[in-house]
């Protein structure tokens, strides 16, 4: 009997790969501690467990996205010229996301005291 031929496979369309919310989270931490020259260590990126504290650090991780947003736009200024918002802004959007991060590593340390009150890790 002779053999069919095989159809070609048709290759399927990838999505684009949407990091997990942990990565993301780090991702933005990174950057915003490069902007105000704080570096953030590898494991102080964790999302809170205790159910209030994760909605407080999840809309702190939303500010601080908002504001490198901002700043990353206002970084285009045109080559060699003048950044086309003043200074001061900037300068105070650098400070508030400087806020932003202190907030959000007094909500960790909380966590961290709330679990080893548990006993757990």
């Amino acid at each position: 009997m002779p053999e069919k031929p095989k159809k070609p496979k048709k290759h399927k369309e990838r999505k684009p790969r949407v990091p997990p919310l942990e990565e993301r989270n780090r991702e933005i931490l990174f950057r915003a501690g490069r902007k105000i020259g704080l570096w953030m260590k590898e494991n102080d990126v964790h999302i809170p467990q205790d159910p209030e504290l994760k909605e407080k650090f999840l809309a702190e991780m939303r500010r601080a996205d908002i504001i490198l947003q901002r700043l990353d736009e206002w970084n285009l200024a045109p080559p060699g010229g003048e950044p086309i918002i003043p200074l001061e802004e900037i300068r105070d959007s650098e400070r508030e996301l400087g806020e932003t991060l202190n907030h959000l590593k007094m909500l960790w340390n909380m966590d961290k005291k709330r679990r080893e009150k548990r006993g757990e890790k």
